[in-house]
């Protein structure tokens, strides 16, 4: 009786793997790193100050042309593509990052009340849903190979298999927050074999019906990056300032991760404060020593009060730069450097009147789609700093991004140049938030998926200055689903 159990137990568990991932709303990501704050893992205090990742040695693009096949039904994708003598000869070619649909695959489509398919969720039209499949060749050297290789996806529409030399990597959904992956045991020295396969249309569809034109593909950059073994893996910055608004207040917790081989990490963590408006001072430093057992994630927080700080508000963004140094203490060998620019603000509500640094603001804002008539949801740098001038020409102080999260450097500039921000969650599902029969906001089975979303945002943008307001998404409903990301964000961000 046991055996036949067992047997039946291996044979369901095996059918729930078989399973396309796509139309299961509980299955949103495989293998996908935790999210954090944007980092790179720099090698000195001088490039991580200078925040030019692309020329350091740990990092490499992988935008540009791939080999590119694209059908209108899953039945139809290629079979055998992700290995790595697979002949794609015949295939086309296409850019990365770029959506199908502005480069003559398939069409764009434009809907507000209502889906492009006819299927409940979670499943997903079998015979139009267009499957997008890529491949590519990458090197890396030997150096790399001593290191933790991540695969970084800065943002893919609507869902995305990976496969390396292959093998499955993983698998994501969330197509507005990076999807990223450690690859390190599928890698070889010298040439690899990358593949991937996008759906146009996933379970995930049903909560990403944002007023928008629907396009697919990869829109946002694609790159590895090399970290090292022991290293810094996220880190939180709270600068408010003090009650009487004068004196910043100071702290950030830093986690730390030993993968190395290691039983016990010897380190020293050093935390740099720069005043860059006076030529880089230093107006706070602080060195601890660290032991961390091998395997473990361990915690170092650095605390401190700046008397008469300089304050960032949308009229006066002064930034300062803060730098986080990991050193191993036994060799004295610098393993990483990475850093951020923060400003100290404060923000409140009393008596109905919302408060920065103690003073009511009026906010003059506008909705922000990340959209371009010839690149569709492809935005470059350039174009995210003529909307900024545009918004200031117009005496615009604020912007939502709406109704998912913007690109990382859309932060930056608004920190940089004074923009307050409501970050928004990659959620709506207005089809179904029109009726209360249909509406999900008390669907408990699609919680995860939606908690997923607000805590990608949350981690991903926490040390954004220009950040004053966080949104739960647009469109989607109402009910416990909502009470609970609501209170995920309240317990973890006291701050906004």
């Amino acid at each position: 009786m046991k055996k036949y159990t067992i047997i039946f137990l291996i044979f369901c568990i095996s059918n729930i793997y078989a399973q396309e991932n796509h139309e299961n709303h509980q299955i949103f990501g495989v293998n996908k790193l935790t999210p954090h704050a944007e980092t790179f893992p720099f090698a000195n205090e001088s490039a991580a100050i200078n925040g030019a990742k692309t020329h350091s040695k740990w990092y490499q693009s992988l935008n540009g042309l791939w080999k590119f096949n694209w059908v209108k039904k899953p039945s139809d994708k290629p079979k055998d593509f992700h290995l790595a003598n697979y002949d794609d000869s015949a295939w086309a070619t296409f850019p990365v990052p770029a959506n199908w649909e502005v480069r003559g695959y398939d069409y764009p489509i434009y809907l507000d009340e209502k889906y492009p398919f006819t299927t409940t969720w979670p499943n997903v039209s079998k015979a139009y849903n267009p499957v997008g499949s890529y491949r590519r060749a990458f090197e890396v050297s030997k150096e790399w190979l001593d290191r933790e290789v991540i695969l970084y996806f800065g943002a893919v529409k609507s869902a995305l298999y990976v496969w390396v030399n292959g093998e499955k990597v993983g698998y994501s959904q969330g197509s507005k927050t990076p999807a990223e992956f450690n690859i390190s045991k599928y890698l070889k020295a010298g040439k690899n074999t990358i593949a991937l396969q996008i759906y146009r249309w996933s379970d995930a569809s049903y909560i990403e019906s944002q007023d928008m034109l629907r396009l697919s593909g990869i829109e946002r950059e694609v790159y590895l990056y090399a970290q090292p073994k022991v290293h810094i893996q996220d880190f939180f910055v709270k600068s408010g300032l003090s009650s009487n608004y004068k004196n910043g207040q100071f702290k950030v917790d830093i986690s730390i991760k030993n993968n190395s081989d290691k039983k016990k990490a010897k380190l020293k963590v050093e935390c740099q404060l720069l005043d860059i408006e006076n030529g880089y001072e230093v107006v706070y430093q602080s060195v601890v020593k660290y032991k961390l057992k091998r395997n473990l994630e361990g915690k170092v927080s650095f605390e401190t009060q700046i008397p008469n700080v300089k304050k960032w508000s949308a009229e006066t963004p002064h930034l300062y730069q803060l730098v986080l140094k990991l050193t191993d203490n036994k060799t004295k060998e610098v393993l990483e450097v990475i850093s951020d620019k923060i400003g100290f603000r404060t923000i409140e509500i009393k008596e109905s009147q919302l408060l920065v640094n103690g003073q009511p603001i009026y906010i003059r804002g506008v909705d922000r789609h990340e959209t371009h008539p010839h690149t569709g949801h492809v935005i470059t740098k350039e174009l995210m700093l003529k909307d900024i001038e545009l918004m200031k020409q117009h005496n615009i102080n604020a912007v939502r991004s709406s109704h998912y999260p913007n690109h990382p450097d859309w932060y930056d500039l608004c920190d940089e140049y004074g923009l307050y921000v409501i970050d928004e969650a990659n959620i709506e599902s207005h089809p179904l938030a029109n009726s209360e029969d249909t509406q999900i906001g008390n669907e408990m089975s699609w919680l995860p998926a939606h908690l997923d979303r607000t805590q990608r945002m949350f981690h991903r943008d926490k040390n954004h200055s220009s950040i004053i307001i966080w949104s739960l998404g647009n469109e989607a409903g109402h009910g416990e689903v909502f009470r609970q990301t609501y209170q995920y964000l309240k317990r973890s961000d006291t701050s906004r």
